[in-house]
C-alpha cells in the first residue's frame, strides 16, 4: 500500500517537476518541460519506480554487487546503487534485474491464489474473537478443538488452516511473533504489518532453501488484509454502539 500510494503520487507529478524526472535517470533534454512521454515510456518509468521503492522497504543485502574499479561491495541502501542494478544489472556486467525482482515480489512460485483467500478469512475471524472463541473450545474439549465438527459445519479456524509451508510459516509468525504490528495514533490501531521483520524471522526460521519468499510475502499480505478488516469493523462497530448510546 505504501509503494502503490508512493508510485501513483510520484506519476501523478511527473510532468510538473524536472527532479521527479532527473530521479529517473533521464537527460536534461527529457527532463525539459516541452518533452512528451509516451504511454510506453510512463508505463515504464511506473515500473522502475515501483521496483525501487519495494527495494529500498524491503532490500537488506546482496552479494556480488561490487564497484568494478575498487571492488568494494556497494552499499544496498544506496538509492543510486539500487537504480543502477535494477537498470543496468550489476557493475561490471550482468542483466538488469528490473523485470526479475519485480517477478519475485509479484509471482511467487508456488501458486497462493487460494492460499490467500483462506488466510485472509482466517485473519479475520482470529482478530474478531475467533483466538477466545477457540480458546474456550479446547477448554471445554470441544469436537472441533479436536478437528471435528459441530452440526456439519467445520469451525473457521480448520477451514481456513493454511496449507502451503509458507502460509503455515506466516500464520505462526504474523500471529505469534510480538513486535511485528505497526501501531499508529494514541489508541494504539494496528496500521500494518512490519514486512521487513516478518521476513526475517520467517528467514530465520530456516525457509531460505527450501521455502518460497515470494510466496511468504503474498502470504503476509493476505493476513494483514484479514486483520485490518477486522480492527476496521470492530471500530465501526464501537463508533456504532457510541452512538446509540
Amino acid at each position: 500500500m505504501i509503494v502503490t500510494a508512493d508510485v501513483s503520487q510520484a506519476m501523478s507529478r511527473i510532468y510538473q517537476g524536472r527532479a521527479e524526472l532527473e530521479a529517473l535517470g533521464l537527460d536534461g533534454a527529457m527532463a525539459g518541460g516541452d518533452h512528451v512521454l509516451s504511454l510506453d515510456q510512463l508505463v515504464g518509468y511506473s515500473s522502475l519506480l515501483t521496483a525501487s521503492r519495494y527495494a529500498r522497504l524491503c532490500l537488506i543485502d546482496w552479494e556480488g554487487i561490487d564497484h568494478p574499479q575498487t571492488a568494494e561491495k556497494l552499499d544496498p541502501t544506496d538509492p543510486s546503487a539500487i537504480h543502477d542494478a535494477l537498470v543496468f544489472g550489476a557493475p561490471g556486467g550482468g542483466a538488469p534485474l528490473l523485470a526479475p525482482f519485480l517477478a519475485w515480489i509479484d509471482q511467487p512460485r508456488r501458486p497462493m491464489g487460494a492460499e490467500t483467500v483462506r488466510l485472509r478469512a482466517l485473519a479475520k475471524d482470529h482478530w474478531s474473537g475467533g483466538a477466545e472463541r477457540c480458546r474456550a473450545c479446547a477448554d471445554e474439549s470441544d469436537l472441533c478443538a479436536k478437528g471435528g465438527s459441530i452440526e456439519g459445519g467445520l469451525c473457521p479456524r480448520l477451514k481456513n488452516a493454511p496449507l502451503t509451508p509458507e502460509g503455515v510459516a506466516a500464520w505462526d509468525i504474523a500471529s505469534g511473533a510480538a513486535g511485528l504490528w505497526e501501531r499508529a495514533g494514541m489508541a494504539g490501531a494496528v496500521a500494518g504489518l512490519r514486512y521487513r521483520d516478518a521476513l526475517l524471522v520467517f528467514e530465520g526460521q530456516g525457509g531460505g532453501d527450501q521455502l518460497d519468499f515470494g510466496a511468504a510475502f503474498t502470504a503476509f499480505r493476505a493476513i494483514e488484509a484479514g486483520r485490518l478488516e477486522a480492527e476496521a469493523e470492530a471500530e465501526q462497530a464501537k463508533a456504532d454502539a457510541e452512538v446509540k448510546d
